[in-house]
């Protein structure tokens, strides 16, 4: 179908077909006389290095998202619960995309975004295939394509990125020598079981293991209110081991949320929860 002004930008082997992957469309070839004549699936992929065969089908990316293949002019569109995400990617980077699969993951390589007022680095958007959960990542480098390696003994995932790197994937306590980065942010917690009180907390502990050093910030309601993600109030950098308590100012909130951040390149960091400890619960106005 020369005249839809699209060229090929993928194949992948399916059990009935051969899957001729463009911008917007796929087509089937069955044998060299049976092909789809006309596209039938309007969703195809601007990078070949997106396409990835997982333990339960085939996936890719399109700029209006990530897909699982079905046999049927309908793709299974699964990135639904990270639209602002899918969203937030710049078309410089679809060529760039991607992927690649474990036992019970899929991973997509999507680059740099700015999402909020918030610039991320080198994301990962991981894709639990069990739970069909979520999880992004950011990394020092951006992954540009990636292989399983058989060195006779183990298979082992190799990436190599932007910077001309070869490195196994998930093995080891930093990335290619750069100390991990997280940052995580909880749920809203409202501490009471009427919901709509007010509180005002001054006293917070925490429960962790290797920790050291990983900053804790929190955001109440009023926050939120000025539709601002960037406004987070930090409480302090956490010092010693196991149990800590830390001072803050949160006053007249219904609702509150933490966020933990820092870098580690050594042990893990284990963090188990927040206790508040000075509460005071008044009636909401």
């Amino acid at each position: 179908s020369p005249a839809d002004g699209e060229k090929m930008t993928g194949l992948k082997r399916r059990s009935r077909a051969l899957l001729v992957f463009k911008q917007n469309h796929i087509y089937r070839v069955f044998t060299i006389n049976s092909t789809d004549p006309d596209p039938t699936i309007m969703r195809g992929t601007y990078s070949n290095e997106s396409i990835v065969e997982a333990k339960d089908g085939i996936y890719y990316h399109h700029p209006s998202g990530f897909y699982k293949y079905v046999d049927g002019p309908e793709q299974e569109e699964i990135s639904r619960p990270i639209i602002d995400i899918i969203q937030a990617i710049p078309r410089s980077s679809y060529e760039n995309i991607t992927g690649w699969a474990d036992a019970d993951h899929v991973n997509w390589s999507i680059g740099d975004i700015t999402l909020d007022g918030i610039s991320y680095t080198n994301l990962v958007c991981r894709r639990t295939i069990s739970t069909k959960l979520w999880t992004v990542y950011s990394y020092p480098f951006e992954f540009r394509s990636s292989v399983l390696y058989d060195d006779g003994t183990d298979l082992f995932q190799l990436i190599g990125d932007s910077d001309g790197s070869v490195s196994k994937f998930d093995v080891g306590n930093d990335d290619n020598g750069t100390a991990i980065f997280y940052d995580m942010v909880t749920h809203p917690m409202y501490f009471t079981e009427n919901k709509h009180l007010k509180k005002t907390l001054t006293k917070l502990a925490t429960i962790h293991e290797n920790a050291h050093a990983t900053v804790i910030s929190y955001q109440i309601d009023s926050d939120n209110q000025k539709k601002t993600n960037n406004a987070w109030t930090p409480i302090g950098s956490l010092s010693k081991d196991i149990y800590e308590v830390l001072s803050l100012n949160a006053q007249n909130f219904v609702r509150i949320r933490f966020r933990i951040s820092g870098s580690n390149s050594g042990t893990p960091i284990i963090f188990r929860h927040f206790e508040a400890l000075d509460l005071t619960v008044s009636e909401s106005e």
